[in-house]
């Protein structure tokens, strides 16, 4: 049974500052589009964010639509908690999904020093995932 298509939209490689609102300062956003909801998983949501650059000890994050980073985020860290991101989701159409790096928990940005006009935006990456009947 297919389940409804939404996107995921996946941003890694950054960190989060929380000097003043919480935000996730540089990296990249990856998009996965067309993910089919009922074949999401923990486990599978792991291993698409493997592809761009999850390892162990990493964490899985995930904002409510439509609300700020201070107010929506929450862990993913169980198929319970897919299934409440995936709520969220299925209304809207699409995920935010933040990996928080291992590497970078002891590094904090000020989110507001260095930005500039003319400085280059996190870049996004569109991914075609296509799905097939097996698992």
């Amino acid at each position: 049974m297919e389940g409804d298509l939404i996107h995921i939209k996946m941003h890694h490689g950054g960190t989060f500052s929380m000097e003043g609102p919480l935000t996730y300062d540089g990296g990249e956003v990856s998009i996965f589009r067309d993910y089919d909801s009922e074949r999401t998983s923990y486990f599978r949501l792991v291993r698409m964010a493997k592809d761009v650059g999850f390892k162990d000890g990493d964490e899985l994050y995930y904002t409510v639509p439509g609300c700020s980073l201070d107010e929506g985020i929450d862990l993913i860290h169980d198929d319970n908690s897919v299934v409440k991101m995936l709520n969220f989701a299925k209304k809207h159409n699409f995920a935010d999904i933040y990996l928080k790096h291992k590497d970078h928990e002891n590094m904090s940005a000020d989110p507001r020093s260095g930005l500039r006009t003319n400085e280059k935006l996190p870049e996004e990456t569109w991914h075609v995932h296509q799905q097939t009947g097996k698992t």
